[in-house]
């Protein structure tokens, strides 16, 4: 079971990181078409023709500093959206032991109780969650460079339901504490 979820999560963490490096060489190519635009009215065609040969050579070096693993920028970011969509799935977990709190639990001390050891189970298995991505995701990230476009279209839609679950669920919840919708 370990493995299925490390994997999963593992598979999650390569796609956002592969998102994320995409568009972030279609932010630096964007900008710099729109430098070489003011460039081509500002200067003349030589200067304009040694400055997009320089560029590309940058851009090259870029696409291949985003791409590489170990090295990437790109690898923390993705790190911090996981982190978030874990905590998410945590904070979207929580909502209903406060339903089933205020519904069922009629005891002040009891309810504190009850709330604070279910904040505690989910901040543990958060945490638990971190770590099982945390030691191998570069040998995970091999194996997925190597997997063919059909697997890659189909964890891009995972991930894809992964990120919208937990924001659907805080509307859920949140439509429920208003009275919206009732269980």
């Amino acid at each position: 079971m370990k493995k299925k979820v490390e994997y999963f999560l593992n598979a999650v963490y390569y796609t956002i990181w592969k998102r994320d490096s995409k568009n972030q060489i279609f932010v630096i190519k964007g900008v710099n078409f729109i430098i070489l635009k003011i460039i081509s009215v500002i200067c003349t065609d030589n200067y304009r023709m040694r400055f997009e040969e320089r560029q590309r050579k940058r851009i090259s070096e870029l696409e291949e500093y985003i791409n590489c693993i170990p090295n990437a920028i790109v690898s923390m970011q993705a790190e911090c959206a996981l982190n978030f969509l874990l905590f998410m799935y945590g904070y979207s977990i929580y909502f209903p032991f406060l339903v089933i709190d205020s519904n069922f639990v009629d005891d002040r001390l009891t309810s504190r109780i009850f709330t604070f050891s279910t904040l505690v189970l989910i901040i543990c298995l958060m945490i638990r969650l971190y770590y099982i991505i945390e030691n191998n995701y570069l040998i995970y990230f091999k194996k997925f460079r190597k997997k063919d476009e059909a697997w890659h279209k189909k964890w891009k839609r995972i991930t894809l339901f992964v990120n919208l679950l937990p924001i659907i669920l805080f509307i859920l919840y949140l439509m429920y504490s208003v009275g919206i919708i009732e269980f």
